[in-house]
C-alpha cells in the first residue's frame, strides 16, 4: 500500500504541468463557483413618472392643458359610470338628521375595525394651555370670529344661516405651479373652477349650507399679502408639482399668519414622497417654523382629524390619486394642528366634481356646461383621460376623497374649540 501511494506521488511529480493545472482549477472554483443572491423588493414606482398630471397620452390625439375648457364638440362623451354609491349607511346619524344647529362639537366614535397606523407615528409634542399667553388666546378668539356666525351672502338663494362661513385663499408662490390644479380668471386673482371649489361646493351641498366657503369666492392670495391677516382664513390651500422657495417676506408673514391661529394646507399634486414638490414643501415649513422641537409628525388614529370627522365613516386616510395612501402630516402650534400635509393628491381627484342628484340624492359625476357649453364642474382632460391616467377614480374612492376633505375643512373650523372653552372656564 505504501508503495502504491509514492508510486502515486512520484508520477505525479514527474507531471509538474498536470499538477499545477489541476491546482490552478481548483482555486478558480474557489473563488467563482459560488454566488450570493439578494432578493429585493420592488421598488415604488417613480413619483415624477407616476403623476397622472395630464400632460401626454399613451394613445389618441394629445391632450390639452388640464385646466382648459373644451368646447362642446370637443367634449367627451358621458363616462359609462354615472352615478356614485349613496353616503354609506353605517353613520352614527344620517347625516338628514345632523345636528348643525349647534357648533360641531362631535364625541368620539369607538370603530372597531379601524387599521393601525404605521410603526414610523412620532409621538406629538405636547403642548398645554398654560403656555399660551393671554394675548396669544385673544388672538385665537378674534381669528375664530372670522369663520364663525352668519354673514351676508353673496348668493341671495342661500337663506339658510350659516354655521361657519370663512373665506377660502389659494397661495400663489413664485417658481411653481400652484395653479395645478385649479382653475384661474385672466386677471390671475380669483380662482373660477377645479379643485377646491368643487371640494366647497359638496360640502356646502351635504351640509345644507351650514359649512360655507362660498366656492364662487375664492381668492388667490400672494404668501406676503396683509389681507392673509386681515382676513385671516382657516387655511390656505398651497399645491403643485414643481420645487419652490419661500421669500424671507412670505417666511414672516406665514409665520405670523399661523401664530394668530390660521393654518397652510398642503397638497401634493404628484402622489406620494420625494417628488420635488414633497421635498419643497416640507422644506419650507421647516423655515416657517424654524423650532427645532417641532417637525411633521405622522397623525395618530385618535387624533380629532379621524375620531371626530363630520363623516364619521371616514376614520382613516383614504387612497388619493393612484391607490397612494401615505400618511397625514402635521406640524402643531399650541398643541393643534397648523401645518397639514396630504401627500396623496386629492386635489386632482377633485377637478372631477360632484353634485346631488335632486331625483335620487346621490352623488353624481357633475357634467353640467355653462352658456358656453363648457364643463362647469369637472376638468375635460380628467374626464377623458381618466382611465389611462387615473388609475384608481372609481366612483367609491372618488366620493370617499370628498368626505375627507370635508372633515379636513370641518377640523380647521372647529380644531380651537376645545382651547377657547377650557379658557373661559378658567
Amino acid at each position: 500500500m505504501k508503495e502504491a501511494f509514492l508510486s502515486v506521488i512520484k508520477r505525479f511529480s514527474r507531471s509538474r504541468d498536470f499538477t499545477i493545472s489541476i491546482a490552478a482549477h481548483l482555486i478558480l472554483i474557489l473563488i467563482f463557483g459560488t454566488a450570493v443572491v439578494v432578493i429585493r423588493p420592488p421598488d415604488k414606482p417613480d413619483m415624477e413618472a407616476d403623476i397622472a398630471v395630464i400632460d401626454q397620452a399613451p394613445t389618441g390625439p394629445p391632450p390639452v392643458a388640464p385646466g382648459t375648457p373644451l368646447n362642446n364638440n370637443n367634449n367627451p362623451p358621458p363616462p359609462n359610470i354615472q352615478t356614485l354609491p349613496s353616503p354609506s349607511q353605517n353613520l352614527p346619524l344620517p347625516l338628514q338628521q345632523f345636528d348643525l344647529e349647534s357648533p360641531i362639537h362631535l364625541e368620539p366614535v369607538v370603530h372597531s375595525s379601524r387599521p393601525e397606523v404605521s410603526s414610523t407615528h412620532v409621538a406629538p409634542t405636547q403642548e398645554s394651555s398654560s403656555r399660551i399667553s393671554a394675548a396669544a388666546l385673544n388672538d385665537l378668539r378674534a381669528t375664530v370670529g372670522q369663520w364663525t356666525g352668519d354673514k351676508p351672502s353673496n348668493t341671495p338663494q342661500k337663506a339658510t344661516k350659516h354655521l361657519y362661513s370663512f373665506p377660502v385663499f389659494v397661495g400663489q408662490y413664485a417658481g411653481g405651479n400652484w395653479d395645478s390644479t385649479v382653475r384661474v380668471n385672466k386677471d390671475k386673482d380669483r380662482v373660477i373652477g377645479g379643485s377646491i371649489p368643487n371640494l366647497l361646493y359638496y360640502l356646502d351641498q351635504v351640509s345644507a349650507s351650514k359649512v360655507y366657503g362660498n366656492e364662487d369666492n375664492i381668492h388667490l392670495i400672494r404668501l406676503d399679502s396683509p389681507d392673509l391677516l386681515v382676513q385671516r382664513p382657516p387655511f390656505v390651500f398651497l399645491t403643485g408639482t414643481r420645487d419652490f422657495k419661500l421669500t424671507d417676506k412670505e417666511i414672516e408673514n406665514l409665520r405670523n399668519y399661523l401664530q394668530v391661529g390660521g393654518a397652510i394646507w398642503g397638497d401634493s399634486s404628484v402622489p406620494g414622497r420625494r417628488s420635488r414638490f414633497d421635498i419643497a414643501f416640507r422644506r419650507e415649513m421647516r423655515r416657517v417654523i424654524p423650532d427645532k422641537n417641532k417637525n411633521f409628525e405622522e397623525l395618530p388614529k385618535d387624533h380629532p382629524l379621524f375620531t371626530k370627522g363630520y363623516f364619521h365613516d371616514i376614520h382613516a386616510v383614504v387612497p388619493g390619486l393612484n391607490h397612494y395612501d401615505e400618511p397625514v402630516y402635521a406640524i402643531k402650534m399650541y398643541g393643534q394642528v397648523s401645518v397639514l400635509y396630504t401627500a396623496n393628491d386629492y386635489a386632482d381627484m377633485w377637478q372631477l366634481g360632484l353634485r346631488e342628484d335632486l331625483k335620487t340624492h346621490k352623488q353624481v359625476l357633475d357634467l353640467r356646461l355653462d352658456e358656453n357649453e363648457n364643463y362647469v364642474a369637472v376638468n375635460p382632460v380628467m374626464l377623458k383621460y381618466r382611465e389611462s391616467y387615473v388609475h384608481n377614480v372609481s366612483p367609491a374612492a372618488l366620493e370617499a376623497s370628498y368626505r375627507f376633505g370635508s372633515n379636513i375643512i370641518v377640523h380647521f373650523l372647529t380644531r380651537w374649540d376645545t382651547l377657547l372653552h377650557q379658557d373661559q372656564r378658567l
